[in-house]
């Protein structure tokens, strides 16, 4: 294997690279494909019913009605007879999957779901409008349902959750964000509670946020702290990068959720300006720590250039770095205009870093 795809691989093992991404990186659905994308992708997406003589076609939702060869699906565990499915052929592996139970009643929302444009092709506009469909759906009774609203939103870019800020019902946040039942969502719901605002709010986020600091916890602390800098704007960067970034007494989760954090809101540059957490990225390489270079796909992604003086001197002053972000860096200061900033990049490469 090539250096540099070793190192990126290193990189995303590390979640060091948790920077420009489509999705909101502190609350996007883990890996694999989704039921939606599995929709997406689909020849085939069918609602059927499981009969002592094996799968029958009730609804074709996405192409046409067709049966289902019996060997190509396994029942799931504990399937009624009665229960419907929505299952899907791939286009590619012409392979059948089961997707979750659901209701034939809510084949129309299911069509609406399946007609879903690639993340690739959407602009702005067309994700305000996708998660202004899924936004009523989230908790629905019906757990297929819940769980495709939460995925929908929750991978879709900070920028367009910010459009539901008018939408949301703080009160009505806070009794999912109180359920244990729903701890898995914590992450998107302490990103939307921070959009609805208010004192309750404001209150709530903050608890949260200082019990993560107190114990060094960083289970959400991506997502809690989002919030906060949107209840709180610019003014509360100063306290993260002392409280997180400003010295080496934080794990490196707890690292990462802060820089995902400053990532996230100078990505939208709205409660947060950019500029304000390129500054904080900044800083956080003059402390010289390891991972220095993790803010640098972000400020690349951003075609930020300020912080080649602070990269540059890294360099030249031989700090230790992760090989991962030491890629990072040179890859930064590869693309950066100024001379001085590639001349650093060539040195360090003859250097044999």
């Amino acid at each position: 294997m090539r250096r540099p795809a070793l190192r990126w691989l290193m990189a995303v093992s590390l979640g060091l690279f948790v920077g420009p991404a489509l999705a909101c990186p502190v609350c996007a659905p883990g890996a694999g494909a989704t039921a939606v994308q599995a929709m997406i992708d689909a020849e085939a997406v069918l609602i059927v019913a499981l009969d002592p003589a094996g799968w029958r076609t009730v609804v074709a939702v996405k192409g046409v009605a067709r049966q289902v060869p019996e060997a190509a699906l396994r029942a799931p565990p504990g399937a009624a007879p009665a229960s419907t499915w929505v299952v899907a052929l791939d286009a590619l592996s012409r392979r059948w999957t089961v997707l979750g139970p659901l209701a034939a009643e809510h084949a129309p929302w299911l069509r609406r779901i399946a007609a879903t444009a690639t993340p690739s092709s959407m602009d702005e506009a067309d994700w305000r409008e996708h998660v202004a469909f899924h936004l009523p759906w989230l908790e629905h009774a019906d757990p297929f349902v819940a769980a495709t609203a939460y995925g929908e939103i929750a991978r879709a870019p900070y920028a367009a959750m910010r459009s539901l800020a008018p939408r949301l019902d703080g009160r009505r946040i806070e009794r999912w964000l109180d359920d244990p039942a729903l701890a898995h969502r914590v992450p998107l719901y302490a990103l939307l509670l921070g959009l609805a605002g208010g004192p309750r709010a404001i209150d709530w986020i903050d608890r949260q946020v200082r019990s993560s600091a107190a114990t060094h916890d960083p289970a959400h602390l991506g997502a809690l702290l989002v919030a906060d800098l949107e209840l709180r704007g610019p003014s509360r960067v100063d306290w993260i990068e002392r409280t997180w970034l400003a010295g080496r007494g934080r794990a490196v989760p707890e690292l990462q959720a802060a820089l995902s954090a400053l990532a996230v809101q100078g990505g939208a540059d709205a409660a947060v300006p950019r500029a304000r957490a390129v500054d904080a990225f900044r800083g956080f390489v003059r402390t010289g720590h390891p991972l220095a270079g993790s803010p640098a796909p972000d400020l690349l992604a951003w075609r930020a250039w300020g912080a080649v003086p602070e990269y540059v001197a890294l360099l030249k002053a031989g700090v230790p770095q992760h090989p991962a972000s030491t890629y990072a860096i040179l890859s930064y200061l590869d693309a950066a205009p100024q001379p001085e900033a590639r001349a650093a990049a060539a040195a360090a490469r003859a250097a044999g870093r």
